[in-house]
């Protein structure tokens, strides 16, 4: 599955998501441009999945029909732990891959 790193998703994430090929905003040169554009974009180029913490991204952009799946992480934090703690969620979610589908990724409470 190819899989898109919205900005501020630490690249690092790609160290557990080895089955996976990852790329990001940021080396793409995508930073900056509006998220109806970014998921056009996305999709265009053959990703089949865009991670973000952009909670509004889902609220802001028709979803209906896109070929991509969107992971919204709702974490306490950006930071390895929270990444962390969130990650076997977020694996089971990949591995549950429908495409135009929402998944919400929350922390686990601990």
């Amino acid at each position: 599955m190819q899989i898109l790193f919205d900005e501020n998703i630490p690249e690092s994430l790609a160290d557990h998501l080895e089955s996976h090929e990852c790329s990001s905003v940021g080396s793409l040169g995508w930073k900056g441009i509006s998220n109806g554009v970014l998921l056009r974009k996305a999709e265009e180029a053959g990703h089949d999945a865009l991670i973000t913490f952009d909670k509004n991204l889902v609220y802001q952009n028709d979803l209906k029909g896109q070929g991509i799946a969107i992971y919204v992480l709702r974490l306490r934090g950006h930071g390895a732990k929270a990444l962390g703690e969130a990650l076997p969620q977020l694996l089971k979610a990949l591995s549950e891959h429908q495409p135009g589908r929402v998944f919400l990724i929350k922390q686990s409470e601990s």
